[in-house]
């Protein structure tokens, strides 16, 4: 599959470049100066779940923008600095809903390696010319590689395969997963 191509070094280039807290709530700024009211109304939901939560960007005082109780709108902008379009946040309400959540769930706390990636940063990793890490391409579709802090990529894979059904992208790798909401299905790995 194309996004197989991203394996090589995306995963320890993206995991040693990430964004300072005060450039997250900048970016998490700019998403929402765009967001229709489709956007606006999935930001108001996650923050709506996340109230109480006790998690530790919240123990930490952030009060960064949220899709969930478990995850933040920070942790899909992109490491060079490009913020996460607003287009594209009902479309990771949906992934989250979807997949990331009931992940969670079964496998605990998570950590969204990536998500979004601007054609800049995607040719710097490596990435797929017309990969679902881009956003700006098809905001409908978007992707995380992720990883959760029980089991293994294995049993993530396995069951995600299962909630994504016969439709969606996901990889199988090594350390993480790639789970992605494009209309058709996909699935590739790389061990």
């Amino acid at each position: 599959m194309i996004e197989a191509s991203e394996a090589d070094g995306v995963e320890e280039l993206e995991a040693t470049t990430w964004l300072e807290p005060e450039q997250e709530d900048e970016l998490d700024a700019m998403t929402a100066e765009e967001l229709d009211d489709e956007g606006k109304t999935a930001l108001e939901e996650g923050a709506s779940e996340a109230e109480g939560a006790e998690d530790e960007a919240m123990t930490r005082g952030r009060s960064s923008s949220r899709l969930s109780r478990n995850f933040r709108l920070a942790e899909f902008h992109c490491n060079d600095g490009t913020h996460v379009p607003g287009d594209a946040v009902p479309a990771l309400r949906r992934l989250r809903r979807n997949v990331l959540q009931p992940l969670r769930d079964q496998f605990g706390p998570g950590a969204v390696i990536k998500g979004h990636r601007s054609p800049i940063w995607n040719r710097k990793v490596g990435g797929a010319p017309n990969s679902q890490h881009i956003y700006t391409l098809g905001p409908g579709s978007v992707a995380a590689d992720v990883k959760f802090a029980r089991g293994n990529s294995r049993q993530w894979h396995a069951a995600a395969d299962r909630l994504l059904g016969n439709s969606g992208g996901l990889g199988l790798y090594r350390t993480h997963i790639h789970c992605d909401n494009r209309g058709s299905k996909a699935r590739w790995r790389v061990e």
